[in-house]
């Protein structure tokens, strides 16, 4: 019976450990995070694909946590170049303004 047990006890550890190597990653990647002392911080962030204003607010809050009153947050999506306009936007300065730029999808 204490075989038994540790057979079930290893086999839920395993079945833990794969599900959470099965969750899906990100819908994002940081391409860069450059700060000016504790002043502000300026992150650039590579999409997979759109996304909803929730799922934005979502990610600014998660990236947010680092501390800094003003964050500005710069969103591109697959192909979009960096520094030629943004396909949206989340700054916190201090508080949160969300916006997306549709219109450089017609670019």
């Amino acid at each position: 019976m204490k075989n038994l047990s540790i057979v079930v006890l290893l086999f839920t550890f395993f079945i833990i450990a794969v599900s959470s190597d099965s969750v899906a990653t990100e819908p994002y990647t940081v391409i860069s995070d450059t700060t000016l002392l504790r002043i502000k911080r300026s992150v650039d962030v590579r999409l997979e694909n759109q996304i909803t204003e929730q799922q934005l607010h979502d990610i600014a809050k998660e990236i947010f946590r680092s501390g800094y009153d003003k964050t500005f947050i710069l969103y591109y999506l697959p192909g979009m170049q960096v520094d030629s306009g943004a396909w949206a936007t989340t700054h916190f300065n201090p508080k949160l303004k969300i916006r997306i730029n549709d219109w450089m999808l017609d670019m």
